[in-house]
């Protein structure tokens, strides 16, 4: 039994290091020192700085402009830079939720919204989960882009 119970601390002692497959930065600490953690549970997030996106949420009339593989430019603030080169390899409809806004009241047609994926076509030196990437789309007819 105590044999059993030296092997039960031993085993949780061999998982108090854990290393990440990936090279990485550490992003957010979830637990403290001291603070015990569920098994499964993550203990930090680490982002792998060389594997950048941008998330846009574009209303489904503006979407012919941005197909799957196509390529835009785009500008990141933080950085200031100006027209770099993204490509799209993500377009999916979001829930019912993320409705822009009725189209026509007596049709009950609504505008959807959809979220697209864009890498950069070349690392950017310095981009950072949370920074803002802006793309200007044009509508035919519409102020609002």
């Amino acid at each position: 039994m105590a044999q059993g119970a030296v092997a039960e601390v031993e085993a949780y002692a061999d998982d108090t290091e854990v290393e990440s497959w990936y090279d990485g930065e550490v992003s957010q600490i979830l637990l403290q020192p001291g603070e015990l953690a569920p098994q499964g549970f993550p203990v930090v997030t680490v982002v792998d700085m060389n594997d950048a996106w941008a998330v846009f949420n574009v209303r489904e009339d503006l979407l012919s402009q941005i197909n799957k593989g196509a390529e835009f430019k785009a500008d990141i603030p933080a950085l200031k830079l100006k027209s770099v080169p993204f490509k799209v390899n993500y377009v999916g409809v979001m829930g019912d939720f993320a409705t822009w806004r009725a189209t026509d009241a007596r049709k009950g047609f609504d505008m959807r919204t959809f979220e697209v994926e864009a890498r950069p076509v070349k690392p950017i030196k310095g981009l950072r989960a949370g920074m803002s990437v802006f793309v200007t789309l044009s509508h035919a007819g519409s102020d609002d882009a």
